[in-house]
């Protein structure tokens, strides 16, 4: 299945910055665009923003670090570790 940078946008701003519903939580978007949407935020928000996401409980411990790892990789690693 394609990947549409639209629909990762968007999945990545409602869980990331919005948070506002259960729909857009990680568990309810289609699997394929889980790591895309991490990629995406982890390139585009700030660690502020990833924060505040978790701290308001729109993403998991696990999905956090993940986000971190890609805004962060480990020097001499492309991606981050997958779940």
């Amino acid at each position: 299945m394609a990947i549409y940078d639209f629909r990762t946008n968007t999945y990545a701003r409602n869980i990331y910055i919005y948070g506002e519903t259960t729909e857009t939580r990680f568990t309810n978007i289609p699997a394929e665009y889980v790591e895309p949407v991490k990629q995406k935020a982890a390139a585009v928000y700030s660690e502020d923003e990833i924060h505040n996401a978790h701290t308001n409980e729109w993403i998991t411990q696990p999905e956090y670090d993940d986000t971190v790892a890609y805004k962060y990789p480990t020097e001499g690693t492309e991606t981050a570790p997958t779940e």
